[in-house]
């Protein structure tokens, strides 16, 4: 109809330039500025407290969603970003939605409470998402960027990085990295290259809390104060990362426990110990007991492959000497429901008599505690050929609760069950604490048959 006004929720007076002020106040420290300038698809801002990470990315956003971002080639408006933090108290109520809001112009935005999204008058969305949730609940989105601030879980990196590769996306991440070497380390630390540039992947500025010009010494001297150690120390307040916090096995140490190979004497016992899977890797970790009863792993398998192929590279493995003791994991001696065969027995008929390993309801725990007692007596020694039993150990962490509930419950007592096979067999083995024979006196054949088709006898 005629002189009818379209109905507009925005309230934007491009005149009243006082309502730009905050927007265009901004002066990049000179850390800021080199993540801002990174030329990668996913720019990670590992800073200390107080650094001005969360600032950093909170700008970048802002211009990228407006269309007038100084140093990055983003699409023009309308963009669907996405910001990602760790619960939604923290981004809907404390930091980052009213940071928006105080940045933005009046009237330059809507609030869509029920969709937790911000629009903004030229198209562009925001929406704001928390690591408590789902990881469906980050999917079937097209997004042009995602936000990360503090370190992620990987399944909802891995699902949120989904969102945004038909658009040739970008991902920002800020984090203090108090969480030691983790996957996160691997990713900032890795060599990968961008399928669409051929350039590296990942760009990564480590911003000190010092680096910040407008916070006082004499505040980062006090809260320094509170810290536990220098592990804390570093990731607080130099964005480093560090290896010790929430680790099951802290005695580790590379220098110590990790060894140049040696030929095994001829009177060492050698052992085996198996984590059997049918989809993950079969893990199998090889090792010598010298007369001292230390453990010394000299080698290692780790490949996803059948039972045949596993006892092949056994047989090549432990040099045609005489295995003293062999391990396996307590349900590879279940018996398939359809068939009646275990791997148990599939091992047999292929010449490795495997035992099934200790099972208990503090089995788990009751073997860290001795894979432990070893570490710190220095009775495990480790071959530096085995990269994945030490990357494994290096990144074997606890089990943690949610952000929203961390600071409700004590810590978990169950270590996190991702990428930890080889630590498994590892821990069958030592949880033993085996004795050392000299290999003349020991048994390796199994004292009595038993049948590969229980259901038949054969």
């Amino acid at each position: 109809m005629p002189g009818r006004k379209k109905n507009n929720p925005f309230e934007l007076n491009i005149p009243d330039f006082a309502e730009y002020s905050k927007l265009f106040s901004y002066v990049p420290h000179r850390k800021q500025l080199e993540f801002h300038q990174l030329p990668q698809r996913i720019r990670v801002f590992s800073g200390g407290n107080r650094s001005g990470k969360t600032t950093a990315a909170l700008y970048d956003f802002i211009y990228a969603a407006l269309g007038i971002h100084p140093w990055q080639d983003w699409p023009p408006p309308p963009l669907r970003l996405r910001v990602v933090g760790p619960d939604f108290n923290v981004v809907i109520n404390e930091i980052h939605l009213p940071r928006f809001r105080e940045i933005l112009p009046e009237g330059s935005y809507v609030w869509h409470a029920e969709m937790r999204t911000l629009e903004l008058f030229n198209g562009s969305t925001i929406n704001f998402r928390s690591y408590d949730q789902d990881v469906s609940k980050f999917s079937g989105s097209s997004l042009h960027g995602v936000w990360f601030d503090e370190e992620p879980p990987q399944r909802i990196y891995n699902e949120n990085l989904m969102r945004v590769l038909d658009t040739g996306g970008k991902i920002l991440m800020t984090f203090t990295p108090l969480s030691g070497i983790n996957w996160l380390y691997d990713l900032v630390f890795s060599d990968k290259k961008d399928p669409l540039t051929g350039e590296p992947l990942v760009g990564v500025v480590f911003v000190s809390t010092y680096d910040n010009p407008y916070i006082k010494e004499s505040d980062i001297e006090a809260v320094k104060a509170l810290c536990r150690d220098e592990d804390e120390i570093a990731a607080r307040f130099e964005g480093k990362f560090f290896t010790r916090s929430g680790l099951v096995y802290k005695e580790f140490d590379p220098r110590i426990h990790v060894v140049d190979p040696f030929p095994i004497p001829d009177d060492w016992m050698i052992c085996i110990s198996i984590d059997h899977h049918t989809r993950n890797p079969q893990a199998v970790v090889f090792t010598a007991i010298d007369p001292d009863d230390n453990v010394w792993q000299y080698d290692e398998f780790y490949e996803p492959t059948l039972v045949p192929e596993v006892c092949k590279a056994i047989k090549e493995k432990t040099m045609g000497r005489k295995i003293s003791i062999a391990l396996i994991d307590v349900n590879a001696a279940t018996p398939d429901a359809v068939t009646g065969r275990s791997a148990k027995n599939e091992y047999w008929q292929n010449g490795i008599y495997v035992q099934p390993a200790k099972k208990g309801k503090h089995s788990v725990l009751e073997g860290i505690g001795v894979v432990r007692e070893y570490l710190a007596n220095q009775k495990l020694k480790i071959f530096r050929c085995c990269q994945n039993t030490i990357r494994q150990i290096e990144m074997y962490r606890w089990a943690e609760w949610t952000h929203r509930l961390r600071d409700k419950r004590d810590p978990k007592e169950v270590p996190l069950k991702k990428e930890s096979h080889l630590l498994d067999a590892l821990r069958y083995l030592v949880h033993m604490r085996p004795k050392y024979r000299p290999p003349a006196l020991t048994s390796v054949r199994p004292p009595r048959y038993e049948p590969l088709f229980r259901k038949t006898g054969y």
